[in-house]
């Protein structure tokens, strides 16, 4: 690649306090359903304009990133992530370019640690997580659906949620009965309010990601919008190979590995009760690891949480613990060309984004059907884009 090509085929822009940093040799973008927070890492200029990169960007300042048009198409760049700057540095002697990394708006909220113990009264998971960003930040904006965010990302303003009510809005903490004496939860001394939170979501299903405005999202995957893209490779008619014209398929990861699987998950959890001590009990079946040939009473696991209060909550513990040995022990990823792919929802183009569905259609894999999008990575030079991708029947995200 000629150098030329290769500053054309920067995909990315990046502001850091409102300027726009020039000459990226290379980058690499990153952002995750369940994980986070999402993260950057950009390689820029050279040793003549080293000292005075060093002198300009600095760790913790905000920054800005957008996805730039791919070659040969027109529209306007999409931000997707803002956040603060981690680290600055030159990785070698031999490279002289300035290696810069960061993450969004949750980087803090992961630093921050709990300084004593500390007890909430029941409330809704917004209140509570509005309790916790407002020990932590000044100014900021949370909500509860992620529709908004998926805009902004994918640059396609047409786009529809599925499913109604989020999960942030009922209870912490349900009492089914006089004899639930748990009407608080409990920071613990040490932890990072990030972790804190994240054990109190997992009951319920919920997430929380910094939005690419710097906002906050708390909310649920929606498994039941309407798919923005499609993944297809098709046989060509005459040459019997995959057409390079209508296919963005670079490469492709597949694997389905049993070894973690189990045929049954039992979770044990505890509630409160005049001994304090009553036993919360619930149970799920993996239909799938059944029909292969594991038995639920041998291949099993039982799985203690003492977070888990209610009958409820063990329920869906258990049910997302086979989903989530399901989710691992299933693959399917992409390595696509570009940054961004014709759109499904009102034409155009839309960028690649994570808690999206796309239609697959992949006649090498004898795929298809719809899949969601729970991770996307873009690197460039060349522009390629990663995705991975889940079956809907391996997630659960609340009821």
């Amino acid at each position: 690649m000629s150098e030329l090509d290769r500053v054309n085929d920067i995909g990315v822009s990046v502001k850091i306090d409102g300027k726009t940093i020039d000459a990226i040799e290379s980058y690499e973008v990153t952002a995750s359903v369940f994980e986070q927070p999402a993260a950057f890492c950009v390689r820029v200029g050279w040793s003549g304009m080293l000292s005075k990169l060093l002198e300009t960007v600095k760790p913790l300042q905000k920054f800005e990133l957008s996805i730039l048009p791919d070659k040969g198409q027109t529209g306007n760049s999409v931000k997707v992530m803002t956040g603060l700057i981690d680290s600055v540095g030159v990785p070698s002697d031999g490279n002289a370019a300035l290696e810069i990394r960061g993450r969004d708006m949750l980087s803090r909220l992961m630093r921050c640690t709990i300084r004593a113990d500390e007890s909430f009264a029941s409330q809704t998971y917004r209140g509570l997580t509005e309790k916790v960003l407002d020990k932590i930040y000044g100014d900021y904006v949370l909500t509860v659906d992620n529709l908004a965010n998926r805009k902004i990302w994918t640059g396609v303003s047409g786009l529809r949620a599925g499913r109604g009510t989020s999960k942030a809005t009922v209870l912490v903490i349900e009492q089914p009965g006089k004899s639930q004496s748990y009407a608080t939860v409990k920071a613990r001394l040490g932890d990072s309010w990030l972790e804190f939170l994240r054990r109190q979501y997992k009951k319920v299903g919920l997430f929380l990601w910094g939005a690419a405005d710097g906002s906050f999202v708390l909310s649920e995957p929606d498994l039941t919008q309407p798919p923005v893209a499609k993944i297809a490779r098709t046989p060509a008619i005459v040459s019997g190979m995959f057409d390079p014209a209508t296919c963005q398929i670079v490469q492709h990861e597949y694997h389905l590995d049993m070894t973690r699987r189990h045929a049954r998950a039992r979770v044990w959890g505890r509630a409160g009760g005049a001994d304090g001590r009553t036993k919360i009990h619930a149970q799920y079946d993996d239909s799938e690891a059944q029909l292969l040939g594991l038995d639920p009473e041998i291949d099993s696991i039982d799985i203690h949480d003492p977070d888990v209060k209610t009958v409820k909550e063990a329920e869906y513990f258990a049910a997302r613990w086979i989903t989530d040995e399901r989710r691992e022990s299933f693959r399917l990823g992409y390595m696509l060309s570009g940054h961004t792919t014709p759109s499904l929802i009102g034409g155009g183009r839309a960028v690649w984004a994570p808690d999206v569905m796309v239609e697959v259609n992949d006649s090498l894999l004898a795929i298809s059907g719809q899949a969601y999008v729970h991770s996307v990575t873009f690197s460039g030079p060349p522009r390629i884009t990663r995705v991975q991708l889940s079956r809907a029947t391996d997630l659960v995200f609340g009821e």
